[in-house]
């Protein structure tokens, strides 16, 4: 499972990654977990579905908030589980605007953050479905399979696959190779 945390206050990212960690010793798994200092940081190279969950702060001391990091995320990736981290309840409408899954307040509280998960583990999300991955002038996609609106042969064995938020990869697959891969989604 990928984790990312999102805080510039390298205290509080080295002690909730070291309760996840922690969480994920008791409960053996393996967790994966990026830790950024910035929300732009963080949306530089952001790929959807790269993080099961976001652990992001609502305020930074400099450069862009947590809800205005979230909205550009939740444009990337509808998918991916965010819960703010903040010293503050006053800030939690903000945090559900944008579909937050949880708020917890700063230094996290290990029951609470352990409640959280515990609850996050038997939530079953898109994260756990399958995706169309493919490459398109050298970069990597993957477009989960809800996301996908239509696909259309454009030349011999090329597809125009287009996406929820309109756009459109053109890359070459045959039409019978998408079908089989497809195939497997309700």
């Amino acid at each position: 499972m990928n984790k990312a945390i999102v805080e510039d206050m390298h205290v509080d990212a080295e002690i909730l990654k070291a309760q996840l960690l922690d969480y994920a010793t008791l409960n053996h798994m393996k967790l994966d977990i990026d830790c950024f200092a910035s929300a732009e940081e963080l949306l530089a190279d952001y790929q959807p579905l790269k993080y099961t969950v976001i652990f992001l702060n609502i305020f930074f001391l400099n450069g862009m908030n947590g809800p205005e990091a979230a909205e550009k995320l939740r444009y990337a990736d509808n998918y991916t589980l965010l819960v703010f981290l903040t010293s503050s309840k006053d800030h939690m409408p903000d945090a559900f605007k944008v579909h937050a899954y949880d708020y917890i307040e700063k230094p996290a509280n290990r029951e609470k953050l352990f409640q959280s998960m515990d609850y996050l583990l038997k939530t079953k999300t898109i994260l756990y479905s399958e995706t169309l991955d493919f490459s398109q002038d050298r970069t990597d996609h993957r477009i989960p399979f809800p996301d996908i609106v239509s696909v259309h042969t454009a030349e011999s064995n090329y597809l125009d696959i287009t996406d929820r938020k309109g756009e459109i990869f053109h890359i070459r697959m045959t039409f019978s190779t998408i079908c089989e891969r497809l195939g497997s989604d309700s």
